[in-house]
């Protein structure tokens, strides 16, 4: 035999192992049924692909896994697949028209509510297994392994959970599942099942914080115990969580259930009394609660809707006053702050500068101690972009030095950057130019210590500093 022959012979030879070798085989031509009887008379599980025509993530998987050779081989050889459009289009040719049906049942019965969708059944068509979205080819491999294991199948595994059959380990792995696939109330449901159904020493395991931490809504379920209570212990187990933190989350629920709801029960203001009473079941706790939310409700139902009507400085501080609310007046007059920065930031106006002015200049004063190097930074920065008034570029330059001083790593490049801005509005065109270079180099250096690019505003703005352009927008 020559060796052309042979080369032949063994192009022929390998030409099935090459056909083979072309990623998922998916049925064509076959009805749901024919699908069914396909794998029934071949003893295969089913592979569903459940897309939309406008799926991106849906496309992804048709141009780069679903061709992959290692994937190919083995759904070809564990299932028969099928891909099934659940969307409807004028484009749609009869074949896929023929499936409209099916593809309504599956839709309705399995609730598909993302793209792509995967289903599994066995070969009697039963559903076993479920996942969800674009995988890679080594991932969808496993959820496909999955699908073939009766002890990681999906369905398999709910039937069992609601059979009260499945043992804690499986279920602890259910709740992540279920969250994928189908959303967190069910979710929530098997989570705290697990949490109830294990002893309380049994839970104290990052991972179990965890899950609690993710399922835990009310104050009914054992999670809030054991947050409330064991507040040491968790901080002990997950260093991720502080026993304030662990009040914090505590002090949330109580506020979504005793608090929340009579915010605005009477023609808009807070029920106080019914709150009172609603937390008096909570003791000290209770009453740290009422302290917590008081300011933020103050500032949502008594100052905020006086501020859209009259946003004077001198109107409003009167009206803080008023309430009494202590070192917790922090609280709102930091909130009428934030409403002023946005107002100058949306308007412009000179109004607006004014009192952001007047009620920081009242915070720095009153509550020096609250300060911080970001919102000192922020204040100076929004005047700097906003106002021309000589007095209040004077008090962005204080706060912006303030700020260089309370940073506790030293200046970032953004707060030397505004306060080299402020000085060059302010006309101390060296000291701004002085100012900016140490803000390029802040800049250059960190970048290098992140290994990234440093950022060129900085450098840019230098470089407007030294040729007398503006630095600041034009209004």
């Amino acid at each position: 035999m020559n060796i052309i022959k042979k080369l032949l012979c063994l192009a022929v030879v390998c030409m099935p192992m090459m056909m083979q070798a072309q990623g998922i085989k998916f049925e064509e031509g076959l009805t749901w049924n024919q699908v069914l009887q396909k794998a029934k008379a071949e003893n295969k599980y089913i592979f569903v692909d459940c897309y939309a025509t406008w799926c991106a993530p849906c496309k992804i998987m048709d141009k780069s896994v679903y061709p992959n050779d290692t994937v190919g081989s083995f759904f070809n050889e564990k299932f028969v697949s099928v891909k099934v459009q659940m969307d409807t289009t004028k484009s749609d040719n009869d074949f896929t028209r023929q499936w409209y049906a099916d593809a309504s049942m599956m839709d309705s019965k399995y609730n598909i509510t993302a793209f792509p969708s995967f289903l599994f059944f066995s070969p009697n068509g039963d559903i076993v297994h479920r996942d969800v979205g674009a995988k890679r080819p080594e991932d969808l491999i496993t959820v496909g392994t999955d699908a073939l294991n009766p002890n990681e199948q999906y369905y398999v595994m709910l039937e069992k959970y609601n059979r009260n059959q499945l043992d804690p380990a499986h279920m602890k792995a259910l709740v992540y599942k279920v969250q994928y696939v189908e959303g967190d109330e069910l979710a929530a449901k098997i989570a705290n099942a697990y949490v109830n159904r294990l002893p309380t020493d049994s839970l104290f395991t990052q991972d179990n914080i965890h899950l609690i931490y993710d399922f835990t809504k009310t104050s009914k379920e054992k999670g809030f115990a054991i947050f409330r209570d064991s507040a040491k212990r968790i901080s002990e187990t997950d260093k991720q969580w502080t026993e304030g933190n662990c009040k914090g989350f505590v002090l949330n629920i109580i506020y979504n259930e005793e608090i929340k709801p009579y915010q605005f029960t009477k023609k808009g203001k807070p029920d106080w009394k019914k709150i009172k009473t609603n937390l008096e079941k909570y003791g000290s706790l209770g009453d740290e609660a009422f302290t917590k939310f008081k300011p933020s409700i103050i500032f949502k139902t008594e100052i905020e809707p006086e501020l859209k009507i009259n946003s004077d400085w001198n109107y409003i501080l009167p009206l803080i006053q008023k309430q009494n609310l202590g070192k917790n007046a922090e609280f709102v007059v930091g909130s009428t702050i934030v409403y002023y920065l946005n107002g100058v930031a949306i308007n412009h106006t000179e109004k607006n500068c004014k009192n952001l002015v007047s009620a920081a200049t009242y915070y720095a004063d009153s509550f020096s101690t609250f300060l911080s190097a970001n919102a000192l930074n922020t204040w100076a920065w929004i005047l700097f972009e906003n106002s021309n008034d000589k007095e209040e570029l004077l008090k962005a330059s204080e706060w912006s030095k303030l700020s260089l001083e309370l940073e506790p790593g030293g200046p970032k490049p953004e707060e030397l950057d505004t306060y080299a801005n402020v000085l060059y509005k302010r006309g101390l065109m060296n000291d701004a130019i002085a100012w900016e270079q140490k803000a390029v180099d802040a800049a250059e250096a960190r970048a290098k210590r992140n290994n990234i690019v440093a950022e060129q505003v900085y450098r840019e703005t230098l470089e407007k500093m030294n040729k007398g352009k503006k630095t600041w927008p034009e209004k």
